[in-house]
């Protein structure tokens, strides 16, 4: 059984930067019009943290594990979320119009039962129009992770029993579902347009996918993923590709791909180097706002619906 892994300040740093990029896009699509891609450095880096825990307590009772696995995350993320849905179902009940509550209550029995993402693709999608007037629209992310979450750390671990019989498995499974995803997504992308690649957990697994991976790997190196010496410049490279992906006008599979790497080099070189820009993710603010970055997630974007929907000509200034 291996040490669970050290606390990393950086990653919140990374989390707070993804946050804080789909507030600002939800809120000043004109400032950052490509912010929504925060939503993809949440998958790397969930895919990386799950499966740096489930292989932290390797060799244990795979039922155990398990169990121990889910009751966390249950605790850590029902209580907050089911508040959340509750809070709102109070809101539009009394504030919204009737056929606009009727279809708000649709969407919330799909946010309680984790099955948001697939609702919203059905109901016209992420982008324009009707859809800034729906309270629960960003749950679908919230949905795809606990869609992961109910058959990835099974098929990790099974993953991690299988390597007793044969050597690569557990690295085998996990690049072969990747690829496999990477694939399907670009393939739904060629014949259907984004909205089916953008919603389901299909083609949303390579994401977690690459997290997984380095994670597979820092198990084996003892969490060195990359040489001290390439350090910096791959941590530099992975702040370029993250910053042209949000801020260049090129092709939305690009610009998915660089924000996906970008996150996955940040997550690999953080821990080869100790420059400055690194001491910046590990500022007090950014740690502070990746801490608090779900709540922030929940909340934001009701409230800019709600603006919105009250201010029908257009949200003043000021607000």
């Amino acid at each position: 059984m291996t040490q669970t892994s050290a606390y990393r300040l950086e990653i919140d740093g990374l989390r707070a930067v993804a946050v804080l990029s789909v507030v600002v896009f939800h809120f000043f699509p004109q400032l950052l019009k490509y912010g929504y891609l925060g939503v993809d450095i949440f998958f790397v880096i969930s895919g990386f943290l799950i499966s740096t825990h489930l292989l932290s307590v390797e060799g244990g009772n795979t039922l155990i594990v398990l169990k121990s696995f889910y009751t966390r995350r249950i605790k850590r993320l029902f209580p907050a979320l089911f508040f959340f849905l509750a809070l709102s179902h109070i809101f539009v009940s009394n504030f919204f119009l009737p056929v606009d509550v009727g279809n708000f209550e649709d969407s919330l029995l799909a946010s309680y039962t984790f099955w948001a993402n697939v609702y919203f693709w059905r109901d016209g999608g992420y982008f324009g129009g009707n859809d800034q007037l729906k309270p629960l629209l960003h749950i679908w992310s919230l949905s795809v992770e606990e869609q992961f979450y109910l058959f990835f750390p099974i098929f990790l671990l099974i993953s991690v029993k299988l390597r007793r019989f044969v050597k690569p498995s557990l690295e085998f499974a996990v690049l072969l579902v990747t690829i496999f995803s990477f694939i399907l997504w670009l393939f739904l992308h060629h014949i259907g347009g984004a909205n089916p690649a953008f919603f389901l957990l299909p083609t949303r697994i390579w994401q977690f996918g690459t997290g997984a991976i380095l994670a597979v790997i820092a198990s084996r190196s003892f969490g060195q993923l990359i040489p001290a010496s390439w350090g910096l410049a791959f941590f530099i490279a992975s702040l370029i590709a993250i910053l042209s992906a949000f801020l260049l006008d090129i092709d939305s599979q690009l610009q998915t791909f660089l924000v996906t790497i970008g996150a996955v080099g940040f997550i690999a070189s953080s821990t080869a180097q100790t420059s400055v820009l690194l001491s910046v993710f590990r500022s007090g603010l950014l740690v502070f706002f990746g801490k608090i970055s779900y709540s922030l997630y929940l909340y934001h974007w009701p409230v800019a619906v709600a603006l919105t929907y009250y201010f029908v000509d257009g949200v003043p200034t000021l607000f």
